[in-house]
């Protein structure tokens, strides 16, 4: 334990997160990171311990807020020294969108314990996404669909073997990544029915999504995009990699 600004003893580091095993990084591939934290061992007094920028809006939330921020740009750190980039002030424009450093480009996805941060080269990425979520339950997932669902992707999720509840969370956590992913082509905000659910594919594990034509017509804006998910019992994960060859 350390000291805090406010005299008591401040948790330790490792108290708070646990890095998961780390990959290392292989050319072409992005290097993702994961871990768990628990905000009962967050101490603010962590952002000038460990040189992370705590802007004013995260300074006044609530300590579960700060801890999920600060385990993010934590992680992040850790993978930007993955590609020689030390010190790095990670901060956000006005939508919360992370700016990463040149030759960087990069996504965040945290919920109450868990934190997860891939990053790729610029060279090899135009945009990625990746969200995480806990699994739902079947009352959620039946008042999640209509808020976030056309009656034609209802349909195609009903014809797949996924429970509702995965096939819902699958889907909103899939919207989630592919505005992290798309957000920073258009700059412009946009909702859960601007892309539609074409297709999936339960054998490669992945779902194929269009975007509406008011987003299409904008530079660099693909009409389709394909993500890849992973289910686990505590977790799902979507992950969108737009590559600048594609």
């Amino acid at each position: 334990k350390t000291t805090s600004r406010q005299g008591s003893f401040m948790p330790s580091i490792e108290q708070f997160i646990r890095l998961h095993e780390p990959q290392p990084p292989q050319e072409g591939i992005p290097c993702c990171h994961a871990a768990d934290f628990d905000a009962a061992f967050f101490d603010s007094g962590f952002f000038a311990t460990y040189d992370i920028h705590c802007p004013d809006n995260i300074a006044r939330a609530a300590n579960k807020r700060q801890a999920e921020y600060f385990a993010g740009r934590w992680l992040a750190a850790r993978v930007m020294e993955e590609f020689g980039i030390h010190n790095f002030k990670l901060s956000a424009d006005t939508r919360g969108c992370p700016q990463w450093p040149d030759g960087l480009i990069g996504s965040l996805s945290h919920g109450d314990d868990h934190v997860q941060c891939c990053v790729g080269e610029r060279k090899n990425f135009r945009a990625i996404g990746i969200d995480v979520q806990a699994p739902i339950t079947q009352a959620a997932a039946e008042k999640l669909q209509m808020r976030i669902l056309s009656s034609a992707e209802r349909d195609r999720l009903a014809q797949s073997s996924l429970a509702l509840s995965t096939g819902v969370a699958l889907c909103f956590s899939a919207k989630e990544s592919l505005y992290k992913a798309v957000y920073p082509i258009v700059r412009r905000y946009f909702g859960y029915r601007s892309a539609e659910l074409l297709a999936i594919d339960e054998t490669q594990q992945t779902l194929r999504f269009r975007l509406e034509e008011e987003l299409t017509e904008l530079p660099g804006c693909p009409m389709e995009v394909t993500l890849h998910y992973q289910c686990q019992p505590e977790r799902l994960r979507t992950t969108l990699l737009l590559t600048t060859g594609g």
